[in-house]
């Protein structure tokens, strides 16, 4: 019924967003870009599962999409994704012996043979492939197929400590279902914190000491929660507010949600403080 300008001027006005002409430019700009981003993420989505098995011997049983684009908060104009496959292929106890160096290689080689895969610049760290594709920043990980985080959980108990991070990503599918489960207003606060963060800390100086974009999440929703935001007019003044204090006094914090487990259960896993407890992980 409409063309598109006049759709995303009905969304300012639906939104009760102030909308100048150079911010309409933008919104329409980062609404393409968002749309054909996630077609790119669906179409390596699928590539892997509908390829990898074959190829590289690894049985791909789900897929989940983490980062800005799976969370919903994205940045506009940087989109970036976790790719955290979840395969019956890989054990616990191999990643415990082994680590992970032969299934990203794997992964490596798989990868840089698509289409849409930037050849340059393909990284390994200890547990993911990094590249682009498609112009989109991408972390491709793996993890054993737990049936439940409870699963998990149990498991890590006998994991000596210093190994249990290996199994982090392997929390990935429920990290993803406690973001969606935000207000969609606290996704924007979150995209806010994240703009911040990345115009404070540019490539172009010296980046020691940024905050992951995770852990602006965290602090961001929870700050949200504790200031009393939720339907006041005032909602961006009080999460910032108690976002502040919260990193004024960050000697004290205990943050945690008994989002998919209690605390009780799992007090040996936890870290000391400060502490800002992952909610599925």
């Amino acid at each position: 019924k409409y063309n598109f300008c006049e759709a995303v001027a009905i969304l300012c006005v639906h939104k009760k967003l102030t909308c100048t002409p150079g911010r309409l430019v933008t919104m329409a700009r980062a609404m393409i870009s968002q749309k054909t981003a996630r077609e790119y993420i669906d179409e390596l989505a699928d590539q892997l599962k509908k390829n990898l098995h074959a190829q590289e011997g690894i049985k791909v049983d789900e897929v989940v999409k983490g980062g800005s684009l799976g969370h919903g908060t994205v940045v506009i104009e940087k989109f970036d994704i976790d790719l955290v496959i979840y395969s019956q292929t890989l054990s616990g106890d191999g990643i415990l012996e082994d680590g992970y160096d032969d299934w990203l290689d794997k992964l490596k080689r798989f990868v840089w043979k698509l289409p849409g895969t930037k050849k340059e610049g393909i990284h390994l760290t200890p547990h993911a492939v990094q590249f682009e594709f498609r112009g989109i920043d991408v972390d491709l990980l793996i993890s054993p197929n737990w049936a439940s985080l409870y699963q998990l959980f149990e498991y890590l108990k006998s994991v000596p400590p210093e190994d249990r991070y290996d199994f982090s990503v392997g929390a990935s599918k429920w990290q993803v279902e406690f973001m969606k489960d935000q207000p969609n207003q606290v996704k924007e606060f979150i995209s806010r914190a994240k703009r911040w963060g990345k115009n404070t800390w540019s490539k172009k100086k010296n980046a020691i000491g940024k905050p992951s974009s995770y852990l602006f999440s965290m602090l961001t929703i929870y700050a949200y929660e504790k200031s009393g935001a939720a339907g006041s007019p005032n909602a961006a003044e009080k999460t910032t507010i108690k976002l502040k204090s919260l990193v004024e006094n960050h000697r004290t914090l205990d943050i945690w949600w008994e989002y998919h487990y209690k605390r009780r259960d799992y007090s040996s896993l936890l870290p000391a403080r400060p502490r800002i407890v992952d909610p599925a992980n």
